[in-house]
């Protein structure tokens, strides 16, 4: 019955028709007057170049081509049509997923009876699954090419449409170095970044994605590391210039409850576009969903995943680690491309930087698959040299209390060492030429030291 559905829609609606002749193929059909019906209006669109036409132009030209029709069958289909108008691509989805379903099934139980009756090897049987799957992997997606001469024409109107626009092609990083470097994060892109412990790494990524909701754009921070509250504490230390050991035990004064106030009044307005998922062990299947369903509600641009090797995966098929992480790295970019969002991936190092004279982190040194970075479109490095006691950089400047942004693969651009200040105690990080001066009353003398903590480098 669905077959005819489909023979009749694509008879009666142009539009329907050609979407259905990019995806379907004739070995679909299992009833022979559809598959008929379907082989003729392919050879009409393939050898008469014919997009368009009635039904009656359509009976002749399937007897040109020698077609056998039933012409019983097609009074039928298109008298019984009902007209899927949007859901149309919902039923052709289904219709492949029928065939993939029973052509890979039936693939199964050949190969498993010929295991059984030893007509095949272990080894063979395995080869002929693969190939299998992958021809109906190929079968169901259709053709993939794009005319290049179309993607040159598409692309220089790329490059003009961008040089006369005003701004980031891409999602402000909230600093400035970052943003001259790669235009803005952009969608699509898996970007990673690596570093030891205490190196500021989600520091920076949290105040990159509160950087993107402040400009109007929505983002989610997936901690498998921290506790929500524990995350907000670093938001608020961060958003207003205070310790953080002051957040934790409470001990702000009147300055400090000013100070709040002011700097958080404008994350309350974007409570539905800023949120936080602190579930230990996520899948990229539990994140994809989570990222999918909030796509619906409100919309998504940027997410942060705290970290990587922290990530669980959906079974054991692997029992390798290393592949483990390779999966979750390539699944992250493909959800990355389909969702046409940002993804901003931590990785922790291990010890084998610290083996090196000047600590600084390479490529080489991320850690459990080489996949982390042959699947990332950007990957950097957060490295603190005052950490380890490195006070000078090699030109002879202090490094006290020094961050960089060591990026080391761009695939669309330039690399970079980014030097900025930081302080973690506060968990802010943030670039000399940036700094941003606020006024708000001067704390009253009168107040106890402990209050008021001298800070010999103040952020502001």
């Amino acid at each position: 019955m669905i077959e005819k559905k489909i023979i009749g829609n694509m008879l009666l609606n142009r539009d329907m028709r050609l979407n259905a002749l990019d995806v379907l193929r004739e070995e679909f059909f299992q009833d022979e007057k559809s598959k008929n019906s379907f082989k003729a209006m392919k050879k009409i669109m393939e050898e008469d170049q014919l997009k368009d036409y009635s039904i009656d132009v359509y009976f002749d030209l399937a007897k040109k081509h020698k077609v056998d029709l039933d012409y019983v069958y097609i009074a039928e289909a298109t008298g019984e049509t009902q007209f899927y108008s949007k859901e149309w691509y919902i039923v052709l989805g289904n219709f492949i997923g029928d065939f993939r379903k029973k052509h890979i099934a039936e693939t199964g139980l050949e190969v498993a009876n010929k295991l059984l009756h030893g007509d095949m090897k272990v080894d063979d049987a395995i080869d002929l699954l693969k190939d299998r799957i992958q021809e109906t992997s190929i079968e169901a997606s259709g053709s993939s090419f794009t005319n290049a001469v179309d993607l040159v024409s598409e692309g220089i109107k790329k490059i003009e449409e961008r040089a006369s626009m005003d701004g980031l092609s891409g999602l402000e990083t909230g600093f400035k170095s970052c943003d001259e470097i790669f235009d803005g994060w952009q969608r699509g892109n898996l970007i990673i970044l690596g570093g030891r412990p205490a190196m500021g790494k989600s520091a920076f990524a949290l105040q990159t994605l509160l950087n993107v909701v402040r400009e109007g754009g929505s983002g989610a921070f997936f901690s498998l590391e921290m506790p929500k509250l524990e995350v907000t504490r670093r938001i608020l230390a961060t958003e207003t210039d205070t310790h953080l050991g002051k957040i934790k035990k409470g001990q702000l004064n009147k300055y400090d409850w000013q100070r709040l106030n002011s700097k958080i009044s404008w994350l309350v307005g974007a409570k539905d576009r800023f949120l936080i998922d602190d579930r230990p062990g996520l899948t990229v299947s539990q994140i994809r969903s989570a990222i999918r369903l909030q796509k619906k509600k409100s919309g998504i641009d940027f997410i942060v995943i705290d970290y990587l090797q922290l990530m669980g995966v959906d079974n054991n098929k692997y029992n390798n680690r290393n592949y483990e992480i390779e999966e979750i790295t390539k699944t992250l970019k493909i959800i990355a491309k389909e969702e046409d969002i940002v993804v901003f991936l931590l990785s922790q190092l291990g010890r084998a930087v610290e083996s090196t004279p000047d600590k600084q982190p390479q490529l080489s040194h991320l850690r459990d698959s080489g996949a982390i970075e042959q699947d990332a479109d950007v990957v950097g490095f957060a490295y603190r040299p005052d950490y380890y006691g490195i006070e000078e950089d090699e030109d002879g400047n202090s490094t006290k209390g020094s961050f960089y942004c060591l990026w080391r693969k761009n695939r669309n651009g330039e690399l970079a060492n980014l030097k900025m200040k930081c302080d973690l105690s506060k968990q802010k990080i943030w670039e000399e030429r940036d700094m941003d001066f606020e006024t708000f009353d001067t704390p009253n003398k009168s107040e106890s030291q402990h209050d008021f903590p001298t800070n010999e480098n103040p952020v502001f």
